[in-house]
Formats: structure tokens, sequence, C-alpha cells
């Protein structure tokens, strides 16, 4: 009993130290640049933002957010190229892992109050700053993979549309491969041809990765990939999958394909071309949404929903001069994070939406300062 007490007791002490030690969002600074690229949501209450400012957590769906960039940055103050996050996983509220500054890769065990660094060094490049990464996925603790790309040369041939040629050189792009829960990567060559923007995997050896250009599917793992749909110009910039056998990706101009054989075949929609999709999430087979902005006018936020399978698609929320990110549970709740469509860092309106209705109605869970002291 004793015992039971004492471990009772070195619990609470070890929350309340947590708590004390964390940053609510509001006095980490305001929110700049591009203050959401990623939310996630294990649940109801529990879930994250990643983005230029770093990552925050909120443990009652959304009210109160708290930083964690006390722990993830403070060993990389010193380096600007390691200011901001790419991308963050998490498989429960204690374990996941982040892309920080597009180099490195780091992994808590403790929901963020300590970091260990994960980063795998390719030995045939002799500058591994070479490398970057850009999206991370784990389907369990221990299976995991990433998507990046390694700049080979600073000159562009022609003909070539190689995944770094918008920065000034030509990247072969790759994807690694842990089965360690990160202690180890393998890694596998892609293309050097498109620029890849996303992927899913369902399994240890099924998986699917989108390019600007084509949808490649792999069934040992990421070791290989054969190409299902190639387009003539590049449009496309993320999928999900539905199970198995149905999925969707979408893009620019109105994109949007749809399959329900695994990506055999994929049959395209017609939607307005001056709207631009970045994401698409899926609750069910018949409850989805697309986000993304137009391209015409005030360049406007735009979240469009489906109730019956995508055969019609119906417009839910659209706000000026702004980019949506969200995040949905379930056919019902959703996040809608929405952030100034800005290239430049200034002050930023950051604010958080709620839906319970499957987006029908929204109220705001949370909304920043748009003041430098936060």
């Amino acid at each position: 009993m004793r015992g039971a007490m004492r471990q009772l007791k070195i619990l609470l002490i070890l929350l309340l130290f947590w708590v004390s030690n964390l940053q609510p969002l509001q006095t980490a600074g305001t929110l700049l640049h591009v203050p959401c690229k990623r939310v996630l949501f294990l649940d109801s209450k529990i879930g994250w933002i990643a983005g230029d400012d770093g990552l925050f957590k909120t443990r009652d769906g959304g009210l109160k957010w708290i930083s964690l960039n006390k722990y993830l940055f403070s060993p990389y103050a010193q380096s600007d190229d390691l200011s901001e996050l790419e991308d963050a996983f998490f498989i429960n509220e204690g374990v996941g892992w982040v892309i920080l500054g597009y180099k490195k890769i780091l992994k808590t065990m403790d929901g963020g109050l300590s970091w260990t660094d994960q980063t795998p060094i390719d030995p045939l490049i002799k500058d591994y700053k070479a490398n970057q990464f850009s999206r991370i996925k784990f389907i369990d603790r221990n299976h995991g993979w990433i998507l990046g790309k390694a700049l080979i040369s600073m000159k562009v041939l022609p003909g070539q549309v190689g995944v770094g040629a918008d920065h000034g050189g030509l990247s072969q792009a790759f994807i690694l491969r842990t089965s360690d829960g990160g202690q180890s990567w393998t890694k596998f060559d892609v293309d050097r041809t498109e620029r890849f923007l996303n992927f899913q995997f369902l399994d240890e050896k099924g998986g699917w990765l989108i390019g600007s250009q084509s949808i490649n599917r792999t069934t040992d793992g990421g070791q290989t990939w054969v190409k299902q749909i190639s387009l003539k110009r590049p449009a496309l910039r993320d999928l999900i999958f539905i199970g198995r056998k149905e999925a969707w990706a979408v893009g620019w101009w109105g994109t949007v394909f749809y399959s329900c054989d695994a990506g055999n075949q994929w049959i395209q929609q017609d939607l307005k071309t001056d709207y631009s999709f970045d994401s698409v999430f899926f609750a069910d087979r018949e409850t989805g949404w697309l986000t993304g902005s137009l391209l015409s006018g005030n360049n406007d936020g735009i979240l469009l929903a489906t109730k019956d399978g995508g055969k019609k698609w119906e417009l839910q929320y659209q706000e000026p001069r702004k980019t949506f990110n969200s995040f949905f549970i379930d056919s019902q709740e959703g996040w809608l994070v929405i952030s100034a469509h800005t290239t430049s860092h200034l002050p930023n309106e950051y604010r958080i939406l709620h839906t319970s209705d499957g987006g029908r109605t929204w109220t705001v869970r949370y909304q920043s300062s748009t003041s430098r002291g936060g």
C-alpha cells in the first residue's frame, strides 16, 4: 500500500512539473509566416498543430494550447536552419516524431519533454545536410516512412523537372523506411523526374506515393514503385485511401481523381478549374472534405464537403486571403485552422474553429493575438 502511494506521489510531482514548464500558445510569441503546416488529433481532446512557429498541443479539444518549443528547439537555438517544423506525427500522446527545419528527425517518448535525434546520415552524400525531409508517417510504434530528397546537381538539364529543380538544382527523391521506431533507416531512391509530395501506407508492405504528375504504388514497403497514373502537367498534391480499395487524389485546377479498385483505374471528376486543393480527408466511404484555395479573386481559403461519396461536393466554408488546414476524427467532429495567406514574416491572425455537425456550423475554439507580444 505504501509503495503504491509513493508511486502515486511521484507521478503527481512529475505531472505538476510538466504542466508548470509548459508555455501557453499566446505567450510563445505571435505565430508568423506559415503558422500551421499540419493538424493532428488522436481523439476529441488531444491534438497538435505544427508549423513555422513550432509545435503546440491541446488536451481540451483546442480551447487552450501549450507550446513544446522550449524542449524542442533549445539544443538548436543558434541555428537559423532549424527554427521551424515541416511535419509532425504522433502514434499516441507520448510517442511522436517531427521534421525540424527539413534536416532533422526527432523523436519523443514522453509527450515532447525530451527529444532524441534520429536523423539518418547518407554515407553516399558527403554533406548530409544535402538531404531534405518533407513528410513523416508511422502505422505503429515501429514501422514508419519519411519522404525526402537529396540535392545531386546544381544544374538542371533540359526537360528535367526534378523535385529540386525549382530550387536551383536537380534532386533525387527517396523514401526512408524504419522497422525499429526510427533507430535505423533504409533508403530507397524513387525518381529524378518529378516532385513528390505525400504518401500513405496501409501496412508494412502496401503504400502509395503521390507526385505532382503521378500516383505510384509499392507492394514491398517502398523499395520499388509502379506508376498507376501519369499526367501531362503537374497537378496533384495529396491522396487518401479509405480501406484498401477506395482512394482519392486531389490537386491544382480542381483536379480530383477517384479509384474503387486500389488505384488500378482512376476516374477524374469535373470541378471548378479555379479551385486549388491542398488536401483531402475522408472519415468513411461517404463523408469527406477538400481544403484549398481559389486561384482567382482574393485567393480565398475554401473547404468543400461531400456526404455521398463524392457524387456531389458543396462549399462549406470560405474566407478571403486565408490558408486552411483541417482534421476530422469522424464524420461529425473536426477542426479548421485558419491563417493568413502570406509568405512574409508579418504578424499573423491565427484561428482554430471546431465543428460537431460535420462542418455545417463552426465555432471559434481559439484565436491568437496579432500583436508581437502575443
